[in-house]
This record gives C-alpha cells, sequence and structure tokens, in this order.
C-alpha cells in the first residue's frame, strides 16, 4: 500500500509541476531578474510542495504555489 501512495503522490507531483514550473519560472524571473536565482527559489518551491503534500489538503495547486 506505501508503494501505491508514492506512485499517487509522484503522479501528482508529476502534473502539478509540469503545470506550473513555467509560470512560476516567468514570475520569478520577472522579480528577480536572474535565470539561476528564479531556477534555485522554484526548486526550493517545488521541494517544499513534495514535503507537504501529504500533511496539507491543497484544493488548488496553482494558487498553493
Amino acid at each position: 500500500m506505501a508503494h501505491n501512495t508514492f506512485i499517487n503522490k509522484k503522479l501528482v507531483f508529476n502534473k502539478v509541476y509540469e503545470q506550473n514550473w513555467k509560470a512560476l519560472y516567468v514570475f520569478a524571473f520577472n522579480i528577480l531578474r536572474d535565470k539561476q536565482s528564479a531556477e534555485d527559489i522554484i526548486q526550493e518551491i517545488f521541494i517544499d510542495f513534495w514535503l507537504r503534500m501529504n500533511e496539507t489538503d491543497i484544493q488548488n495547486f496553482t494558487a498553493y504555489l
């Protein structure tokens, strides 16, 4: 059962990542005007999202991110 939970978590994460990473990157880059900093921040956002996915009842992933 734990294996299936991990697979489901990974599928959800991948879908949310694919649907949101570009908009988040553009948003961060427009503020920071630095490619590396924007990439680093987006990476940190998705690491935090991965860690909190099972703890948080997220209704709107885009708004949460």
